[in-house]
C-alpha cells in the first residue's frame, strides 16, 4: 500500500484484515481481536478501520442471523496504477 495518507498502524491492520478474510471472503474478528493481533489499542482500531473504509480499501457490512448480529469486513478490489 502507497497510500501516504495511511498510518503505518491502518496499513497493519489491513494485512491482518486481508489474511483473516483469505478463509471465507470476509473477516469477522472483533476489534478486541484485531487490536491484539495488530498490537494497537482499541480506539487506534476504531479509527483505522474508519480511514481504510472512508479510503474504499474496505467495506464493512452488518448482518443479520436470527439474534445475533455479526460484522464481515470485506477487502475491496484495488485498481493499481501501472504507471
Amino acid at each position: 500500500m502507497e497510500d501516504n495518507s495511511l498510518t503505518k498502524s491502518d496499513c497493519f491492520l489491513f494485512g491482518n484484515i486481508y489474511n483473516l478474510s483469505r478463509l471465507n471472503g470476509y473477516c469477522f474478528a472483533t476489534n478486541k481481536v484485531l487490536s491484539t493481533l495488530s498490537f494497537v489499542k482499541i480506539r487506534t482500531i476504531n479509527y483505522s478501520l474508519k480511514r481504510l473504509e472512508n479510503k474504499g480499501y474496505i467495506r464493512i457490512e452488518r448482518v443479520k442471523n436470527s439474534e445475533l448480529v455479526q460484522r464481515r469486513i470485506y477487502i475491496e478490489d484495488m485498481k493499481i496504477d501501472s504507471s
